[in-house]
C-alpha cells in the first residue's frame, strides 16, 4: 500500500506541474480488517 501511496503523491506532484491528467498505474487491494486480538 505504501507504493500505491507514494504513486499518488508523485502523480499529483507531476500533474501540478504540467496542468496536465495523470494517470496512477499502480493498484491497491483493500486491506484486512485490522483486530485488536492480532496484537497479542
Amino acid at each position: 500500500m505504501a507504493y500505491h501511496v507514494l504513486d499518488i503523491i508523485c502523480q499529483m506532484m507531476k500533474s501540478s506541474e504540467t496542468g496536465a491528467f495523470e494517470r496512477v498505474g499502480s493498484t491497491c487491494g483493500r486491506p484486512e480488517v485490522f483486530r485488536q486480538s492480532g496484537l497479542n
